[in-house]
């Protein structure tokens, strides 16, 4: 199996991704702290370690976008650009120690208002949840300052829950997942194999019968604080459970059903926990096959339905109001690299890379301060970024992907180095040094370049499905499976030269999306375009494309957002008199219409936007 290098180990100067983490690091950050403070998420824990009692502020879950942030924050230190973020990292962590029970419980929703409750609602309190959170933070900040001071209260918290739940005691798993992959770090952190072996036993207790869940629901006290959570796991008078991936053991799912980051959190602990089981890694399979082949976006976007967050039917893909949660899609990049380092085959990283560059950059405006939860494919207007959220799940959750992009570029093995995303920077493996120069993602052309060799035998480069060929050094060479292998007596600053064709090209969905007939969408490399009406000038709607009509591009100064497409086609006429017009005389005209970065939408106020447009 591969291996990831450690962030540490990473050095992205990539213009693009550079770019983003200087927003981040400094505008998004510090933005979404000051959000934190100003709704009373720090104010909760802080509370709590006071000794008071009474009404928390917000969802039961908040005390996580704390822990997101911290572990944003921590990736922020490690990569170099967080120094200014440590006070607010201090004052969380000494929130978060001093909130802390003696027993190692922590979540400041149930604390503070309903003590009583405590682990009587796993379905719906996210007590587990949030402490996987926590877990995430306090490994980041170890990693990032060797610091103990967060990881000894994640671990206690983890303590606590073992000794609360477990084949010796109570019988219960969490109803929002994330725990299980968190335990998985925490045993790499530790080097304490308690807590893999523990988050396998909570992946395999799912979909139990009777499960945990069905007691709860049926207990008025909790019902009545958890409000609507009910109806999401009872259907037709009896328990299903799809809604939390509860309805069979993993062993047994075939799809992916339910909340749709909760499937994402569950599939990657399940490989991290149980990735040597080989039914457990078939089923993954399964899933994941049905997943992109009949439940993704274009953009890879994925949950279609906003009533439930997540999955519907096959092929239920509607464009206007498409769910497509951004912390979805950073699910599906965690879950993909996640199959990538298991299996080694870089058709996971072309998933990988389609979400991470449309529907999760989709979820934060360029200047890092207002955010999407979620991401249609077509808009009439009225969606805009919020600065902020009620239920904030994303803004943290992008921010930590968005510091810690590196850990998806390089993978190794032995004396193998796989280049997943060539993104310019600096990668220290096992075997070498790797320098890479690249202007990802809007040229195919890069260069990788070995020092401080030790070892290295093989450089394995990604050969993306949108590609199909490849040059090296000049001369054209055959992928195998979306790879091709350069093998040479490797001499000290040698430098291998790549070009992979990056074409402006139109897809059509299948037959069953019934809100792609008749529609083409336009990419380029990674990319997806879509037609908003500022460029246009009129509603894209209007707007007919002729798919050989790509005649150029346009190229602005931020490199994040670089590369538009001008397209020819034509416009109908526009009509404003009366609800219907018969046999009107205008003919549509020749139009040209200049296609954005879908990521990109919406950063000039709120207008009408297409991907599938008509052609």
């Amino acid at each position: 199996m591969l291996r990831a290098l450690p962030l540490a180990s990473t050095t992205v100067t990539d213009p693009f991704w550079a770019q983003w983490q200087e927003k981040m690091a400094t505008q998004g950050i510090p933005h979404q702290w000051r959000m934190c403070e100003q709704t009373g998420r720090l104010e909760n824990l802080l509370r709590c370690a006071r000794g008071e009692s009474g009404g928390s502020v917000g969802y039961r879950f908040n005390d996580s976008d704390i822990y997101k942030l911290l572990e944003a924050s921590s990736y922020a230190v490690t990569v170099g650009k967080g120094a200014h973020l440590k006070s607010a990292i201090d004052v969380a962590i000494e929130a978060t120690a001093s909130a802390q029970m003696p027993d190692g419980y922590v979540n400041s929703h149930v604390q503070l208002t309903y003590p009583q409750l405590r682990w009587r609602s796993l379905n719906a309190m996210h007590e587990m949840y949030c402490i996987g959170h926590l877990i995430e933070a306090g490994v980041a900040h170890h990693e990032a300052t060797r610091s103990t001071a967060l990881l000894d209260v994640c671990t206690k918290a983890a303590d606590h829950v073992m000794a609360t739940f477990g084949p010796d005691t109570r019988f219960g798993y969490p109803g929002h997942e994330e725990i299980e992959l968190a335990l998985v770090r925490l045993s790499s952190a530790t080097r304490n194999r308690k807590y893999a072996d523990y988050a396998r036993w909570l992946i395999e207790s799912r979909g139990a019968r009777p499960s945990p869940y069905e007691a709860e629901l049926e207990d008025a006290e909790v019902v009545a604080a958890t409000p609507g959570v009910r109806p999401l796991f009872v259907k037709d008078g009896k328990y299903d459970g799809a809604y939390a991936q509860d309805d069979l053991p993993l062993r047994e799912q075939t799809r992916a059903v339910g909340h749709a980051v909760r499937a994402m959190y569950y599939y990657c602990g399940a490989l991290d926990a149980c990735g040597h089981d080989q039914r457990t890694t078939s089923a993954l399979e399964v899933i994941w096959d049905n997943l992109v082949s009949k439940q993704t976006y274009v953009t890879g976007g994925i949950g279609s339905s906003g009533k439930n967050e997540g999955f519907t039917t096959e092929y239920d893909l509607p464009n206007l109001d498409a769910y497509a949660e951004t912390c979805a899609g950073i699910g599906l990049v965690f879950w993909a690299w996640r199959m990538f380092i298991w299996s080694g085959e870089f058709r996971y990283v072309d998933v990988l890379e389609r979400a991470l560059y449309n529907t999760v950059l989709s979820g934060v405006s360029l200047d890092c301060t207002k955010y999407f939860y979620d991401n249609p494919l077509e808009s009439d207007g009225q969606h805009e970024r919020k600065e902020w959220f009620s239920c904030a799940c994303c803004p943290p959750n992008i921010a930590r992907l968005v510091m810690s992009v590196g850990l998806y570029a390089i993978a190794e093995d032995s004396g193998t180095v796989s280049i997943a995303l060539p993104l310019a920077g600096t990668y220290q493996t096992n075997v070498a040094k790797l320098t890479i120069e690249s202007e990802w993602p809007w040229s195919g052309d890069f260069s990788v370049r070995v020092t401080d060799l030790s070892g290295l035998q093989t450089l394995r480069l990604r050969v993306p499905d949108w590609a199909g060929e490849v040059t090296i050094d000049g001369v054209s060479a055959t992928p195998k499976d979306g790879a091709v292998e350069v093998t040479s007596d490797w001499r000290e600053g040698e430098a291998v030269r790549v070009s992979l064709p990056m074409r402006a090209e139109w897809s059509v969905a299948n037959s069953k999306v019934h809100s792609c007939a008749g529609r083409a969408a336009l990419s380029r490399g990674p990319v997806v375009y879509c037609l908003e009406q500022h460029d246009l000038g009129a509603l894209p709607h209007r707007f007919e494309a002729d798919m050989q009509g790509i005649v150029g591009t346009h190229t602005g100064n931020d490199p994040r957002n670089k590369v538009a497409l001008e397209v020819e086609g034509s416009l109908d006429p526009e009509v404003t008199k009366g609800l219907y017009v018969r046999n009107p005389a205008a003919e549509p005209g020749l139009a040209s219409a200049r296609f954005v970065p879908y990521f990109s939408w919406a950063n000039r106020g709120p207008n009408a936007m297409q991907v599938w447009v008509r052609i």
